[in-house]
């Protein structure tokens, strides 16, 4: 019995050196990749003052985007685009061409 319990301890006692040293190495590669981290902002700099990247945002709707190729399309045979009110007053409707007041 005594040797089984010897060969146990020893066993023991290696599994212990095994986790301890397993243990050690990532504390020291924890170590080096915080190192690691360190020496590279110190090396690298940011300027914050710099304007970042530009980020699209949507996209022109289809409808909207056949519009504008129609509008091209007839400016390119000469036509010219004439924005105004969509609804006209009445005034420019009826009063200004002579149309009676009981006209339907």
């Amino acid at each position: 019995m005594s040797t089984s319990l010897f060969s146990h301890n020893i066993c023991n006692k290696i599994y212990s050196c095994f986790v301890l040293t397993k243990w050690h190495l990532f504390i020291k590669e924890e170590h080096f990749e915080n190192l690691e981290i360190e020496q590279k902002l110190k090396s690298e700099s940011i300027d914050v003052t710099m304007p970042s990247k530009k980020v699209s945002l949507g996209s022109v709707h289809p409808i909207t985007q056949i519009i504008n190729d129609v509008k091209e399309i007839f400016i390119g045979m000469g036509y010219e685009i004439a924005d105004g009110p969509e609804v006209e007053l009445a005034t420019y409707n009826f009063d200004k061409l002579n149309t009676p007041p009981d006209h339907p």
